[in-house]
């Protein structure tokens, strides 16, 4: 999703090797960031076992007036998506 409103819920979804253990549906994490203020951790789910798709249903917040960044990863390893808020 490229766009998106406050108040609208949107799905975060991650495609990341965190399995510990193939035959079970593991979760995780992604750090978002609404406008300037601090990240906060939002826990995903892996889709099923061994998937490497992990997902979290987000509602962004009223007042919410710039962007949206959801982010994975450290040192040049890390990934990010930006969803503009309209």
């Amino acid at each position: 999703m490229v766009t998106a409103k406050a108040g609208q819920a949107v799905r975060l979804e991650l495609k990341a090797a965190l399995n510990l253990d193939p035959a079970k549906a593991e979760s995780g994490w992604v750090l978002v960031q609404l406008d300037d203020k601090a990240p906060v951790k939002v826990a995903v789910q892996e889709t099923g076992p061994d998937t490497g798709i992990f997902i979290a249903p987000y509602t962004v917040p009223p007042g919410i007036t710039k962007q949206l960044t959801a982010s994975y990863g450290y040192w040049g390893l890390g990934s990010q998506a930006v969803c503009s808020i309209r």
